[in-house]
């Protein structure tokens, strides 16, 4: 019923089962859990709903068929909200929030949002502390021609009053 909800963006109903105390990690046959379809669905206000109802961070790292995360999945779609609540709510720890979890082909969340050009959740994973030399099973060089294409976004966030001393530096290919 949570699923079902979530994935037809119904806050209330959302709000409602979840003061039933029902089950928020439950998985269904995709092992999707409830704040999978909610990131797919870029239901930023659900995942708020979720999370301060106990998608604790067993939820967050919980990964479906595909081997993604939550994480991956709002990235992939380039929800920036539901990126934004994921990591506000994962305690800023790399461990506990799963920023560099590959799923079953070895992307990170990273990989997914640079790969289908979404710029700004790939400026705030890396903010966040995403690793950024990480290979997947298609090659690092992929990765590092997508970010130097956006590059000019990553020189805006400094200009934004965000600095971080520990982004690395673009790499040539």
């Amino acid at each position: 019923m949570l699923h079902v909800a979530c994935r037809y963006a119904q806050t209330e109903t959302v709000r409602y089962l979840t003061g039933l105390h029902v089950n928020v990690d439950a998985q269904d046959k995709n092992l999707d859990t409830a704040l999978h379809i909610a990131c797919w669905q870029g239901s930023a206000r659900i995942v708020q709903v979720l999370l301060k109802a106990g998608a604790g961070s067993s939820s967050r790292l919980l990964k479906n068929e595909d081997g993604e995360t939550a994480l991956h999945v709002a990235s992939s779609r380039g929800n920036l909200d539901c990126v934004r609540c994921l990591i506000a709510n994962g305690g800023g720890e790399n461990s506990k929030l799963g920023l560099d979890d590959p799923d079953k082909w070895g992307n990170t969340a990273l990989h997914l949002a640079i790969r289908r050009r979404y710029s700004q959740v790939a400026m705030l994973l890396l903010h966040a502390g995403a690793e950024f030399d990480l290979r997947n099973c298609v090659s690092f060089v992929e990765l590092t021609r997508r970010f130097i294409r956006i590059s000019a976004s990553y020189f805006l966030l400094f200009s934004l009053g965000t600095p971080r001393s520990t982004l690395p530096a673009a790499r040539a290919s």
